[in-house]
């Protein structure tokens, strides 16, 4: 894939990884409610966006972000949220492995130095995201407004 189409890519979940910024805390959507999420809450968050890109379902796929008002706009959706399965940026298989082998913990202790900079841009406190990754893949959180949101998916898909 050519190097400018990966850096647009990277920059457009990077930017609807930044809108709902309200109540960090707000007990959510299932998502374990208020606190701290678990493991359990990230996988099973994971798999309600597999399900809403797979259902094309884009503004459910959209309420799984962390978005700001430079993320894309919804008509650009489709292109994003389908790019992240044709990407392998997340897949069933995928997150079945980071389920089962999968580092869970506070995002400066999992991504140390680069985590801090995943919640600047996304405008988040470091000290409130958390993480979960395996073998190159790459997932962060935060708990929004309606539960769990998405700062970070990067290589889910290709775990195998």
């Amino acid at each position: 894939m050519p190097r400018s189409f990966r850096v647009t890519f990277q920059i457009a979940l990077a930017l609807m990884a930044s809108l709902a910024l309200g109540a960090c805390g707000d007990a959510g959507n299932g998502d374990g409610g208020g606190g701290p999420p678990t493991k359990a809450d990230v996988v099973s968050h994971l798999e309600g966006l597999l399900a809403a890109i797979e259902a094309k379902d884009w503004d459910g796929a959209g309420a799984h972000m962390l978005l700001n008002e430079n993320a894309p706009p919804k008509e650009k959706w489709p292109d994003v949220f389908a790019g992240m399965v044709s990407k392998k940026e997340i897949s069933k298989a995928g997150i079945a492995i980071l389920a089962e082998k999968g580092k869970f913990g506070p995002l400066k202790e999992i991504f140390e130095g680069r985590g801090e900079s995943w919640a600047k841009r996304a405008g988040v406190p470091v000290e409130e995201c958390y993480a979960l990754a395996h073998d190159g893949a790459e997932v962060a959180v935060i708990r929004g407004a309606g539960g769990l949101k998405l700062i970070r998916l990067d290589d889910v898909g290709k775990l195998r």
